[in-house]
């Protein structure tokens, strides 16, 4: 019996397969729908680049009668990342494919692009979270001084956007400030009465809604994900440390998911005996922050 491999696939099952994990992928990327995507010019290697111009300074002095100033250049600054591919696989013996073969293959790519999604989404949350700028709930010094009830409130979230707005940081399309927040975090706002509900406005038909938004506050549109960090025992007395990331507009760049690709080889060419088959998935990507300044990160408690 010949092999089956992604090179003799039908361009419709391939196409299915790519189009599967690509869609499952995309369901988990809460955080890299707020970067700004970076441009990569074809056949001039592996490099991304982003740039931001920098503001003029004011012109305050007046001008002279009949005298053009003096012309003023723009500056620039770019920032630039090298693409990096991830990827990975899983088998599924013959034996348990005998019987069906297409729901296996479908099982194991909705599993692959749930964990291709997660990963991407990781790579972005661990380049943020390294930001420096830092704020900490309840006004205390650093991390290991945050104790159980250090718990995010509303001042803290002022706090953020006060800082961001004073390093005239732009916000979203949507004039707003996108934040990722764990639920652990989104239940303590949630108590606030100034809180609104995402379905209160997507009800109305009103206003861009991000993947995994779950209301606004200030200013400030919240985004939900279980992926936000959460540090073991850092704070103190063992209090577990949670780190909930404000954005303004071109705080981070991404790349596009490039190359997103499906492996299906049933049976694997590695399997003489023809025993199992290979799936799985491969994409090349990166990010990296742009502007520091226009990210904060609040380190708090959670309430149990």
């Amino acid at each position: 019996m010949g092999v089956t491999t992604t090179g003799t696939l039908t361009s419709v099952m391939q196409t299915y397969y790519d189009k599967k994990l690509l869609a499952r992928a995309e369901k988990e990327l809460v955080y890299k729908q707020l970067g700004r995507v970076g441009t990569m010019p074809r056949g001039e290697g592996k490099i991304i680049y982003w740039t931001r111009y920098t503001n003029m300074p004011v012109a305050t002095g007046g001008l002279t009668e009949g005298t053009d100033p003096t012309a003023r250049g723009i500056s620039a600054v770019t920032v630039s990342a090298t693409i990096a591919e991830y990827g990975d696989l899983t088998q599924v013996s013959d034996f348990l494919s005998l019987t069906s073969f297409d729901n296996v293959i479908n099982s194991a790519v909705e599993l692959l692009g749930y964990q291709a999604g997660l990963t991407v989404d990781t790579l972005v949350r661990d380049v943020v979270a390294a930001t420096t700028n830092v704020l900490y709930a309840s006004g205390v010094a650093n991390r290991t001084s945050i104790s159980a009830t250090d718990t995010l409130t509303v001042a803290d979230v002022r706090k953020a956007v006060r800082k961001l707005r004073g390093a005239n940081a732009k916000p979203m399309a949507n004039g707003m400030f996108a934040a990722v927040i764990h639920p652990d975090v989104e239940y303590d706002l949630q108590g606030d009465s100034n809180w609104v509900n995402a379905a209160q406005y997507v009800e109305k038909g009103i206003n861009r809604i991000y993947q995994g938004e779950t209301g606004e506050l200030y200013g400030v549109k919240f985004l939900r994900s279980s992926n936000a960090p959460v540090l073991t025992n850092s704070g103190s007395a063992a209090t577990e440390v949670y780190q909930s990331m404000f954005f303004g507009e071109e705080a981070f760049g991404v790349s596009d998911l490039l190359d997103v690709k499906t492996i299906v080889q049933s049976p694997s060419k590695n399997s003489a005996l023809e025993l199992y088959s290979d799936i799985g998935w491969k994409v090349k990507f990166i990010s990296c922050i742009l502007n520091n300044d226009f990210m904060v990160s609040i380190e708090s408690a959670a309430s149990a």
